[in-house]
């Protein structure tokens, strides 16, 4: 797979990256690409993911437990290291008793840490619902209900859960490693990945302080209206018109 890419980034005469930070990444693994080949292009989030008048969450097992105006921090994404779900699980422990966290994804590589075993050694798993792969209108709603989307990851090229959280006015916890500090800005609360202290400071903050939710909430809103799908196509048309 790996070798394949080296090859294409060698035959094609223009790449597109995602980020500042994949494309510096591009030019760190594979230091022979002439750097003038790469632009980056940012991709965009959606407010709203196949939304309908009345999703039902038919494929979310514990569903039934939350109420309707029950709180929650959610996390969308694979399950697998790079992800940091052990460390999310650990910072879990030291927030308020209420605080439970919705986990929506499916297992990748490496079992991802097996959260749900790690949730029961630590003696969380009362509060942590394993949603496993949802729908487009689940998620849509699921983000909706949220408190705060909580995003640890090691590392992103992109961390697109960030910008659609954002958009729809849920403020973003999230590490700053990889891409998340570019795309967020200023817009979410940063912290070390592997800083199990600081991110449950965060996570507490953002479920006690309402004044501080709703800072957040109105920077990630103004943060996510800088990407558009329009000018991500715009400016990958130009791309080929270069050439």
């Amino acid at each position: 797979y790996y070798g394949r890419i080296h090859e294409s980034v060698q035959r094609a005469d223009a790449i597109i990256a995602v980020s500042a930070f994949t494309r510096n990444d591009i030019l760190r693994l594979l230091p022979d690409v002439p750097e003038q080949k790469i632009t980056v292009v940012y991709e965009a989030g959606e407010s709203t993911i196949g939304e309908d008048n009345n999703p039902v969450l038919s494929n979310w097992p514990q569903r039934q437990q939350l109420a309707p105006t029950s709180r929650y921090a959610l996390f969308v994404g694979t399950f697998e290291p790079r992800k940091n779900l052990v460390t999310l699980l650990h910072a879990l422990r030291h927030t308020p008793n209420d605080l439970r966290l919705v986990i929506v994804g499916e297992t990748g590589w490496a079992n991802g840490g097996e959260p749900a075993r790690l949730a029961r050694e630590l003696g969380v798993m009362d509060r942590v619902q394993l949603a496993g792969r949802v729908s487009d209108a689940e998620l849509n709603q699921l983000y909706r209900e949220a408190r705060m989307l909580v995003f640890p990851s090691l590392s992103e090229g992109f961390g697109l859960p960030v910008l659609e959280a954002m958009g729809r006015g849920i403020p973003v916890v999230c590490s700053n490693t990889g891409s998340l500090p570019e795309i967020v800005g200023t817009a979410a609360l940063l912290h070390d990945p592997l800083n199990r202290q600081a991110l449950a400071q965060h996570m507490s903050q953002l479920w006690a302080d309402d004044a501080l939710h709703a800072e957040y909430a109105m920077r990630g809103l103004r943060q996510a209206a800088q990407f558009s799908w329009e000018r991500c196509a715009s400016e990958t048309l130009a791309n080929y018109e270069a050439l």
